[in-house]
């Protein structure tokens, strides 16, 4: 199974991410392929694919996270890539480096407490609004990287976030669609 360790977003945060899909769209509708808002989400951890018999051993680690309370804010929007190379559409986190260690530490635990070897990969929390398609060329990226520079941050919209969820990923034909297997614990 295709998983990872996510933080759930309030609808705050998934209209806010709407209305920067929805000025893009009008834009570069054909080299886009946009995130459904209901799959909107922070990503923690990819695992990529687990065995199926881990799975159940990871699920118990996640919930047994501790309670978390971490805020999170939106930021700015950026892209992944160099602009010829742009890859990916988001919208920024900010997120204190003492309380993403330690949310980073909770998750790594629970991936390593199930058997499974968890990232060495810096954290860079963002909501993915849109990935650019495979064919689209150099010029059209570079576009779409600086529109994506000239938009105005977002309000910040402070959350807290008191739990970590485990999803199964399927890619599915036309959209990912992501299944919620666990969620750690709550205060």
């Amino acid at each position: 199974m295709r998983l990872f360790t996510a933080i759930e977003i309030p609808e705050t945060w998934r209209a806010a991410a709407a209305r920067y899909q929805a000025e893009l769209d009008s834009r570069f509708k054909v080299d886009l392929r946009f995130v459904q808002r209901e799959q909107l989400h922070v990503t923690v951890r990819f695992l990529g694919e687990v065995a199926a018999d881990r799975v159940d051993h990871l699920t118990q680690a996640v919930e047994a996270v501790s309670p978390l309370a971490v805020e999170l804010a939106l930021a700015p929007p950026g892209t992944f890539g160099s602009p010829s190379r742009t890859g990916v559409v988001w919208l920024g986190i900010r997120i204190d480096d003492g309380p993403a260690s330690e949310l980073l530490a909770a998750v790594d635990a629970a991936i390593n407490g199930a058997g499974l070897i968890a990232s060495d990969q810096p954290w860079r929390p963002h909501l993915t609004l849109a990935r650019v398609r495979r064919q689209v060329g150099s010029t059209h990226r570079r576009a779409i990287a600086q529109a994506v520079s000239d938009l105005a941050p977002p309000e910040p919209n402070p959350m807290l976030a008191r739990t970590v969820a485990l999803y199964q990923s399927d890619l599915g034909n036309r959209a990912p669609h992501h299944k919620l297997l666990a969620r750690s614990a709550v205060s």
